[in-house]
């Protein structure tokens, strides 16, 4: 078993200078990850604020739960729209900036963004079994996470969705699953359940979006379990959309959101159900890889100034789901 591990740096000093040309290139000689006993590594770090400005597309392994491909920002993010760090930040229709295609793809810390009109999204899971940690879209025209596993399902954990000229999170005819993400800002709803379709929601919040917080289609089946809405749309609890009041984020202003939480009288903070023991996907870290006690809504989970406050490890939480 080989562990296969490249760099992708749009400045010019890792293996690759976009994830696109490193995908397709390491494909050709690497695409039987489970033939050869393989794992494939993909770590993406901006060294001099340079965006990726390529689509990628994720299709054409063979794969399995042990033998996996794994993107992954080095550069992590801040819970905000990213200036300097890895991001891919593209312009085109009918394209996304990451897709998925590939079952048994994780994709962790991973900033995209698609401005570019008609069917132009940013992230795109057409996978199964694929995990998406800790990624924030923002900019979209179409759907910010526009999802349609196979025949199984994917989950998407401490994500984020900003902007996007349709829905943040929509899941379309697949079983998919949510944990604790945020969704604001949105031309059209936060989450969005399709006819039949299956949509766990769990320690999940929703704000500042034109449309319903969360939104379920007649023979569709939305599940929430401790999620926030500002409207109160298919969800347990009110939440305020503000940085004064209710969510208690740093910043809503629009192009320089800020979802992480500032204080313990927001009504997230400890608020959401523990998931360490999930049946689904089990896991204990918000998005800096903090480890969670009080279990906040959302990706973020605050810790106030001298109460234990755990020192993050490397972002590498790449156990792939029981199914």
């Amino acid at each position: 078993m080989a562990d296969i591990s490249v760099t992708v740096d749009p400045d010019g000093t890792g293996d690759y200078t976009s994830l696109s040309s490193a995908e397709a290139t390491e494909q050709a000689t690497y695409a039987d990850l489970v033939g050869d006993n393989n794992t494939m590594t993909f770590n993406c770090t901006s060294s001099g604020g340079t965006a990726d400005t390529t689509s990628v597309w994720v299709s054409g392994w063979n794969t399995d739960a042990t033998y996996f491909i794994t993107i992954d920002n080095i550069d992590g993010h801040e819970g905000k729209r990213p200036t300097t760090t890895y991001r891919i930040d593209i312009s085109a229709a009918y394209a996304s900036a990451i897709g998925i295609e590939q079952n048994y793809t994780v994709v962790n810390g991973i900033a995209a963004s698609n401005d570019g009109g008609t069917a132009g999204y940013t992230f795109r899971a057409r996978g199964d079994y694929c995990k998406f940690l800790n990624c924030i879209g923002y900019d979209c025209e179409e759907h910010m996470y526009y999802l349609i596993s196979g025949f199984d399902h994917n989950v998407f954990i401490n994500c984020i969705a900003i902007n996007s000229s349709k829905d943040g999170f929509h899941s379309e005819s697949a079983f998919n699953y949510c944990y604790n993400c945020v969704s604001i800002a949105n031309t059209g709803y936060g989450f969005y359940c399709g006819a039949y379709d299956d949509f766990y929601l769990k320690n999940c919040y929703a704000g500042g979006n034109t449309g319903a917080d969360f939104y379920e289609e007649a023979l569709g089946d939305m599940q929430v379990t401790t999620c926030f809405s500002e409207d109160g749309t298919e969800s347990t609890t009110t939440a305020a959309y503000s940085t004064s009041a209710g969510a208690y984020f740093t910043n809503v202003t629009a192009g320089s959101e800020d979802i992480n939480l500032t204080s313990t009288s927001s009504s997230l903070y400890n608020s959401g159900t523990d998931l360490s023991a999930d049946g689904v996907y089990p896991f204990d870290f918000d998005y800096e890889d903090t480890t969670r006690s009080g279990w906040c809504v959302g990706p973020h989970e605050y810790i106030v100034a001298g109460g234990g406050l755990s020192i993050p490890i490397a972002m590498h939480h790449y156990k792939m789901m029981r199914h």
